[in-house]
């Protein structure tokens, strides 16, 4: 006998698709459940509303995303190879994965991305460390400690180091132009000679 799927599951996929494609308001949660296959009353026996659905998404997407980013990590290299590779790693699974790549953008030029990232600003760096996802902080962070990158603010060192990959991703995705791997290789390794000393 074949396991039921996990509605919760089904509901957190079929809301990344919808908000993927249709954006917040383009996804209401009678199109969220019928997505998923399920009541709209199902919504609400998982999630307290559709904000907490939302959230619930991202804290999914950050999750993959965050396993991506390890791929062949080393954290005992030095600094600058780490993020090379973390750089490359975000470039290829946001590439590779537009659902999470349009949802990111949307969630993080809304109210919803704005408080996340307020609060993880206020966040002890202890908690923020346990996060797979905030690899690329607590390696900026270090990096500071070390001297190695110029005396900014964490949040400048990740817009220069990670915002230009995001935008270059989401044009490559557009079909604005294409890349080959050694354009993304000195992209990346631009980025990376933006902020260091």
């Amino acid at each position: 006998m074949s396991e039921k799927p996990n509605k919760r599951r089904l509901i957190v996929e079929a809301a990344l698709k919808l908000i993927a494609e249709n954006g917040f308001h383009g996804a209401p949660t009678s199109k969220i459940a019928a997505e998923a296959g399920v009541g709209e009353g199902s919504i609400y026996r998982h999630f307290k509303d559709k904000e907490d659905l939302i959230h619930h998404v991202f804290r999914h997407v950050a999750s993959q995303m965050g396993d991506a980013i390890l791929l062949d990590h080393d954290p005992e290299a030095p600094i600058r190879e780490q993020y090379l590779r973390l750089g490359f790693n975000i470039f290829n699974f946001l590439l590779e994965n537009p659902k999470p790549q349009a949802f990111f953008e949307q969630y993080f030029n809304s109210p919803f991305g704005i408080s996340h990232r307020r609060d993880m600003m206020l966040e002890d760096k202890a908690k923020k460390d346990q996060e797979q996802f905030h690899v690329v902080d607590a390696l900026l962070e270090s990096a500071i400690d070390q001297q190695i990158v110029k005396e900014l603010p964490l949040p400048v060192l990740m817009a220069l180091t990670v915002g230009p990959i995001i935008f270059l991703v989401r044009d490559v995705s557009s079909g604005l132009f294409d890349l080959d791997s050694r354009t993304v290789q000195k992209t990346v390794e631009a980025c990376w000679d933006a902020v260091k000393r």
